[in-house]
Order: C-alpha cells, then sequence, then structure tokens
C-alpha cells in the first residue's frame, strides 16, 4: 500500500510541475485551472488524472493557438508613447520635368460629326436638299422601314 500512495504522490508532483510548466510557455493554466488543482488530481486520480492533463493540455494548446492568430495587439502604456504631433498636409511634389511632362493641348476642337435637323422653311445645309414632304405612311403594314 505504501508504494502505490508514493506512486500517485509522484504523479500529483509531476502533475504540479507540468501545469506550472504549461502556464510558463502558454501564459494560460490547462483549462483555466490552477497548478493545485492538478497536483490533487495526479494524487487521487494517479494515471487517469495524467491522462486528464493530457487531454487538458492538448484542447488548451489549441484554444491558445486560435486566439493568438485572431487576438488584437497588445495593449501599450500611453506613458511610454511619442507624443502626437500636429498634422500637416505633405509637401507639394515639384512638377514633373523632360519628357515626362504634362500632355499638350489639344490644337482645335475636331469638327461636328452630326447637325441637328433643319427647321422648315430653313435652307438645308450646303451640299444636302431638305424633303418637301413627310414619306408616305405605312398603310398596310407590309414593311418595317418606309421606301424613299
Amino acid at each position: 500500500m505504501p508504494i502505490f500512495l508514493v506512486i500517485w504522490v509522484g504523479i500529483g508532483y509531476a502533475l504540479f510541475r507540468e501545469a506550472k510548466r504549461f502556464a510558463q510557455q502558454n501564459g494560460q493554466f490547462p483549462w483555466g485551472l490552477p497548478p493545485v488543482f492538478w497536483g490533487i488530481v495526479g494524487v487521487v486520480g494517479g494515471l487517469i488524472g495524467a491522462l486528464f492533463m493530457l487531454i487538458a493540455e492538448k484542447t488548451t494548446k489549441k484554444q491558445v493557438a486560435n486566439n493568438v492568430v485572431w487576438s488584437a495587439a497588445p495593449y501599450a502604456d500611453p506613458r511610454y508613447a511619442p507624443p502626437p504631433q500636429q498634422w500637416s498636409p505633405p509637401a507639394p511634389v515639384p512638377g514633373p520635368t523632360g519628357q515626362w511632362g504634362p500632355p499638350p493641348a489639344p490644337a482645335a476642337p475636331p469638327p461636328p460629326q452630326w447637325s441637328p435637323p433643319v427647321a422648315p422653311g430653313a435652307p438645308a445645309p450646303s451640299g444636302q436638299s431638305a424633303p418637301s414632304a413627310p414619306p408616305a405612311p405605312n398603310v398596310g403594314g407590309s414593311e418595317f422601314l418606309p421606301k424613299r
């Protein structure tokens, strides 16, 4: 009987040390429980307590790894931050010179491609003759576009 007690106390001490080591490496105890709890679990439960400790470490490691990826940057104490500076607009950039200068302005606007219709009774523009009357209506509806 005393040999089992020594083994269980040894397991409890090992779990206690392992919980402290885990907290130092990962910043959190397994399942958030302190090392004293894990020592008591080791003394009372023996190898079953060690199995629970192993499961707790694995799940807590995954949780800590997930929290590290999505966590915000640590808070910086404002006493150690540099004083804020007054904002000013950026300095103007000197204009480009040489071949990288601005494009030249267009010489003249292009000639018009379309002109509005001529008002009735006004002379037709040069080169065109104004129709004397509108086209005849398509009474039968056999043609989509009227003939000229």
